[in-house]
């Protein structure tokens, strides 16, 4: 059965899910989209197979779907029950309740983000938009994850392209210290730490990658990997709730091309994707700034990183921005 501890070191949650050991795994390495049949008989996220899934929870549009979300039948959480949370000395425990659904993000099984068109891609970032909001109504859930796992390198376990949504009873502690941060910035400047950020970047210029009418993207002065990605909002918000319909459109077609700009310049690596965002209640805070982040898997964590929790980034953010700019 699942359980959340609590690491009594670092203060971080750990998701215990042996049922997670049973998720269909990947042979190999997955095939190069091109080359996969648009529909595969043995794939349940296909047209057709349904049935092999749990029902749907959202389509889009009605009918013949292009987008549907159901429940993970290799799920993190428990879908029933109750939160509750029993300290004992150092030890800590929490129910491991809360929903998970699989975004099948097309039809076509040959199909990428990447290579999606923008209106297709803008579909997926409203379904994205409906089941955040959806969670977050849920009383159990304190925290939504939102991500995107594409290639066994980040995590796939179906080649099929899909994004996952996480019903979390607690936040994680890093995602709380990134908000203690941005309200400590507030609290001594007056203004938005990402507000402050995307100004720096967009006077800078040396590590933009792509912009349009609503968002901006960028390799951050910081990044811990190679390419690593921030895409931020320009109009301030605290949640992605509160991200308005025009601004889903515009995602849509930015996102397409930031993805098709890492596919084409890196070689259609594997990659993940992070909605970074608090719920419907942090809207209108003036400290807090929603944020996706992509980082594509073209590096590898080792002993120095897991010793010392510090990254090693063996390229210049400034030289791997100029190369996405360039390919976008």
């Amino acid at each position: 059965m699942s359980e959340i501890r609590r690491n009594p070191v670092t203060g971080e949650w750990v998701v215990m899910a042996p049922e997670r050991a049973r998720r269909p795994q990947p042979a190999g390495p997955a095939a190069v989209p091109a080359a996969r049949p648009r529909r595969s008989a043995d794939c349940p996220f296909c047209p057709g197979n349904e049935a092999q899934t749990e029902p749907t929870a959202y389509r889009e549009p009605d009918g013949e779907w292009e987008v549907r979300s159901f429940a993970n039948r290799f799920s993190l959480l428990a879908a029933a029950g109750e939160p509750w949370l029993r300290e004992e000395g150092l030890r800590a425990t929490a129910a491991a309740v809360g929903p998970h659904e699989v975004v099948c993000e097309s039809r076509r099984h040959d199909l990428s983000l990447a290579r999606l068109e923008p209106p297709a891609v803008a579909r997926v970032v409203r379904a994205w938009h409906a089941r955040f909001a959806a969670f977050h109504a849920d009383p159990r859930v304190a925290f939504v994850s939102l991500f995107k796992n594409q290639g066994l390198e980040a995590g796939a376990s179906q080649e099929h392209a899909h994004s996952q949504v996480v019903g979390l009873p607690l936040v994680p502690a890093v995602f709380a210290e990134r908000q203690a941060r941005a309200r400590h910035h507030h609290a001594a400047t007056g203004g938005c730490l990402l507000c402050r950020i995307l100004e720096e970047e967009m006077r800078d210029g040396g590590r933009l990658v792509h912009a349009t009418e609503h968002f901006v993207t960028f390799v951050p002065w910081a990044a811990l990997s190679p390419y690593h990605l921030w895409l931020f909002p320009r109009r301030h918000a605290g949640s992605f709730a509160a991200a308005l319909p025009e601004e889903l459109v515009d995602l849509g077609a930015h996102l397409r091309a930031v993805l098709g700009g890492i596919a084409g310049a890196l070689g259609d690596p594997a990659f993940n994707l992070v909605v970074q965002s608090d719920g419907p209640g942090v809207a209108g805070d003036p400290a807090l700034h929603w944020y996706l982040s992509v980082v594509p898997r073209v590096g590898r964590a080792a002993g120095f990183e897991l010793g010392t929790a510090m990254y090693v980034n063996p390229s210049r953010p400034e030289d791997c921005a100029a190369l996405l700019r360039a390919a976008c």
